[in-house]
Protein backbone atom coordinates (compact mmCIF):
# COMPACT_ATOMS: atom_id res chain seq x y z
CA UNK A 1 0.00 0.00 0.00
CA UNK A 2 2.86 2.28 0.43
CA UNK A 3 4.07 2.54 -3.31
CA UNK A 4 1.61 3.99 -6.12
CA UNK A 5 3.16 5.37 -9.11
CA UNK A 6 2.21 9.37 -8.81
CA UNK A 7 3.72 10.62 -12.33
CA UNK A 8 7.10 9.20 -13.19
CA UNK A 9 8.96 8.61 -9.28
CA UNK A 10 12.97 7.92 -9.79
CA UNK A 11 14.45 4.53 -10.35
CA UNK A 12 16.08 5.09 -6.93
CA UNK A 13 12.92 6.30 -5.18
CA UNK A 14 11.11 3.11 -6.86
CA UNK A 15 13.47 1.10 -5.63
CA UNK A 16 13.40 2.38 -1.89
CA UNK A 17 9.46 2.32 -1.98
CA UNK A 18 9.86 -1.37 -2.84
CA UNK A 19 11.94 -2.21 0.10
CA UNK A 20 10.55 -0.51 2.76
CA UNK A 21 7.03 -2.26 1.48
CA UNK A 22 8.64 -5.90 1.97
CA UNK A 23 10.00 -4.86 5.31
CA UNK A 24 6.44 -3.38 6.54
CA UNK A 25 4.98 -6.66 5.07
CA UNK A 26 7.25 -8.64 6.45
CA UNK A 27 6.73 -6.95 10.26
CA UNK A 28 3.34 -7.19 10.30
CA UNK A 29 2.33 -8.88 13.09
CA UNK A 30 0.49 -12.26 11.70
CA UNK A 31 -0.12 -13.74 14.97
CA UNK A 32 -2.95 -15.00 16.54
CA UNK A 33 -3.00 -16.41 20.92
CA UNK A 34 -5.65 -17.64 22.99
CA UNK A 35 -6.97 -15.33 25.25
CA UNK A 36 -4.99 -17.11 28.09
CA UNK A 37 -1.86 -16.00 26.41
CA UNK A 38 -2.67 -12.70 24.97
CA UNK A 39 -1.77 -10.83 27.92
CA UNK A 40 2.12 -12.03 27.63
CA UNK A 41 2.25 -12.08 23.38
CA UNK A 42 1.50 -8.51 23.64
CA UNK A 43 3.64 -7.28 26.32
CA UNK A 44 6.63 -9.20 24.31
CA UNK A 45 5.62 -7.42 20.99
CA UNK A 46 5.51 -4.22 22.81
CA UNK A 47 9.02 -4.63 24.41
CA UNK A 48 10.64 -6.41 20.89
CA UNK A 49 8.96 -2.82 19.46
CA UNK A 50 10.54 -0.83 21.96
CA UNK A 51 13.87 -2.38 21.68
CA UNK A 52 13.96 -1.94 18.12
CA UNK A 53 14.90 1.20 15.71
CA UNK A 54 13.18 4.23 17.22
CA UNK A 55 12.97 6.35 14.03
CA UNK A 56 12.27 3.54 11.91
CA UNK A 57 9.71 2.30 13.91
CA UNK A 58 8.23 6.40 13.69
CA UNK A 59 8.40 6.82 10.26
CA UNK A 60 6.79 3.54 9.26
CA UNK A 61 3.91 4.23 11.92
CA UNK A 62 3.30 8.05 9.90
CA UNK A 63 3.33 6.59 6.85
CA UNK A 64 0.95 3.96 7.99
CA UNK A 65 -1.35 6.84 9.34
CA UNK A 66 -0.21 8.95 6.71
CA UNK A 67 -1.90 6.54 3.80
CA UNK A 68 -5.39 6.29 6.27
CA UNK A 69 -5.88 9.74 6.59
CA UNK A 70 -5.78 9.94 2.83
CA UNK A 71 -8.03 7.49 2.35
CA UNK A 72 -10.68 8.70 4.84
CA UNK A 73 -10.02 12.57 3.83
CA UNK A 74 -11.00 11.35 0.00
CA UNK A 75 -14.49 9.07 1.49
CA UNK A 76 -15.48 11.72 3.52
CA UNK A 77 -15.46 14.50 0.58
CA UNK A 78 -16.93 11.62 -1.65
CA UNK A 79 -19.30 11.47 1.28
CA UNK A 80 -20.21 15.44 1.40
CA UNK A 81 -20.36 16.10 -2.23
CA UNK A 82 -22.73 12.58 -2.44
CA UNK A 83 -25.06 13.82 0.07
CA UNK A 84 -25.30 17.50 -1.28
CA UNK A 85 -26.28 15.79 -4.48
CA UNK A 86 -28.98 13.93 -2.95
CA UNK A 87 -30.37 17.20 -1.32
CA UNK A 88 -31.62 18.22 -4.93
CA UNK A 89 -33.59 14.94 -5.76
CA UNK A 90 -36.95 13.98 -5.97
CA UNK A 91 -36.57 11.48 -2.81
CA UNK A 92 -35.04 14.47 -0.75
CA UNK A 93 -38.14 16.87 -1.57
CA UNK A 94 -40.65 13.78 -0.19
CA UNK A 95 -38.91 13.06 2.60
CA UNK A 96 -38.96 16.68 4.02
CA UNK A 97 -42.26 16.88 2.87
CA UNK A 98 -43.86 13.29 4.27
CA UNK A 99 -41.51 14.43 8.01
CA UNK A 100 -43.93 18.32 7.71
CA UNK A 101 -46.73 15.90 7.12
CA UNK A 102 -46.16 13.34 9.67
CA UNK A 103 -46.79 10.43 7.48
CA UNK A 104 -44.83 7.70 5.39
CA UNK A 105 -42.69 8.81 2.42
CA UNK A 106 -43.21 7.64 -1.07
CA UNK A 107 -40.01 7.31 -2.88
CA UNK A 108 -39.70 7.40 -6.66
Amino acid sequence: FLFRPAGCPSEQSRRILERVQVVVDERLPREVHPRAELKDAARAMALRLARGPQVAIQFNTRLANADLMDKVNRVIDASLAMEAITFSTADHREAVRSFIEKRAPKFS
